[in-house]
């Protein structure tokens, strides 16, 4: 005698459509895992964080002063 979870993944694996779904969402999550060390960000501070724009609600709008650098540092080609 089968198992109820057996019996269900045997009715699955004959679904085409079903197979393909999973096959799609199983491929999306290890892209999605391994997204960092596809197309890694090293420009200089891709990390940083000013608390006080962060702590804002969604919406506010904040007017930034771009200054030009003397060299910039080597980023990846994507």
């Amino acid at each position: 005698m089968s198992s109820l979870s057996h019996i269900a993944w045997k009715k699955f694996k004959k679904d085409a459509l079903g197979m393909g779904g999973l096959l799609l969402i199983v491929l999306t999550t290890i892209l999605a895992f391994s997204a960092y060390w596809i197309a890694p960000d090293k420009s200089p501070y891709a990390n940083q964080m000013h608390l006080e724009l962060a702590t804002q609600k969604p919406g506010f709008s904040v007017q930034i002063l771009k200054l030009p650098k003397a060299h910039a540092a080597s980023v990846s080609f994507i």
